[in-house]
């Protein structure tokens, strides 16, 4: 309360997401599959989604929140209706999320722009090694880090200024050039165009467009938080061996 009486209130910057305004798809995936993107930048209207198969709200594993969505492998995932906020063109982007993958081989897919075989567009999925794979129109790029079983990681993928970066739980992985013109609007969630199934547990998968939302020091900031909500609710989360300095 002010010295006048009133009631005022302050903003934590940690907390407060800076770039809200360009989140365009905010799927929480905890009890359900709604988006909230329209709650987080106060102008929009939710993504329509579909569930196809039989992805289930879990509370088997949380990361935090006490839930998360499970794709068995077989025929499921979520489809987006085609939206422009999804053709990136040549501009900043943002991809987020938690992962939980029972079985990382395979191509286990956690965004497919490429819905139909024939779009520019970007795929983000883990590859039958192990590791992170992210297709940007016809360039295919393998991060170094495997992706361990039945552990909770961070991933995120951004654009800037035609600078290209991965994040795997706060360290930065790669760093390329790449100017692709996005120009697909389609999304899939949990499955690529030629019918490879994610196999585990997504949570909190955000899409922002027209900024790289994460530095990398942003990045571990965001990723420490999480991992102290985590922490409060006796999750699982895998540490890279690599330091955060």
């Amino acid at each position: 309360m002010g010295e006048d009486g009133r009631l005022t209130s302050t903003t934590d910057e940690t907390k407060a997401d800076p770039y809200a305004w360009k989140n365009v798809l905010s799927l929480p995936l905890v009890g359900n599959t709604k988006d909230i993107s329209n709650q987080i930048n106060l102008t929009s209207s939710g993504k329509s989604i579909t569930v196809v198969g039989d992805t289930t709200a879990s509370s088997a594993e949380s990361n935090f929140y006490n839930g998360s969505h499970y794709f068995d492998g077989t025929g499921d995932y979520l489809a987006l209706a085609a939206d422009s906020d999804f053709t990136f063109g040549t501009g900043d982007f943002t991809i987020e999320a938690w992962i939980y993958s029972t079985n990382p081989s395979n191509y286990k897919n956690f965004w497919e722009g490429n819905t139909t075989g024939s779009l520019t567009a970007l795929r983000v999925q883990i590859k039958n090694s192990g590791v992170i794979e992210y297709v940007i129109g016809s360039n295919v790029r393998s991060t170094g880090s495997v992706i361990p079983a039945n552990k909770w990681m961070h991933v995120a993928l951004t654009r800037e200024s035609g600078t290209v970066r991965v994040f795997i739980n706060g360290n930065l992985e790669q760093s390329v050039t790449d100017t692709t013109n996005l120009t697909s609007n389609q999304l899939h969630i949990g499955k690529t165009h030629d019918n490879y199934y994610y196999v585990g547990y997504i949570q909190d998968h955000r899409t922002y467009k027209g900024v790289a939302k994460m530095k990398a020091n942003q990045v571990r900031e965001i990723f420490k938080r999480d991992f102290r909500k985590t922490e409060a609710n006796n999750g699982k989360v895998f540490f890279p061996p690599r330091s955060y300095n």
